[in-house]
């Protein structure tokens, strides 16, 4: 069984989705445009274990 609620609706999806129902200026439509445009940073990160988050 899994648990994971990506597994269902995977991150990705849920940026595109939800950026349909939010308002254009407000600070959660700002926030799904960042994840949206440094996607590939962000999946890059998760996929290379030896990348550090703090520089």
């Amino acid at each position: 069984m899994n648990l994971s609620p990506f597994s269902r609706f995977p991150p990705k999806a849920w940026l595109d989705a939800e950026q349909e129902f939010v308002l254009p200026r407000s600070p959660i439509a700002k926030a799904i445009t960042y994840a949206q445009n440094q996607w590939t940073a962000l999946t890059t990160f998760t996929t290379r274990g030896y990348l550090n988050i703090v520089g």
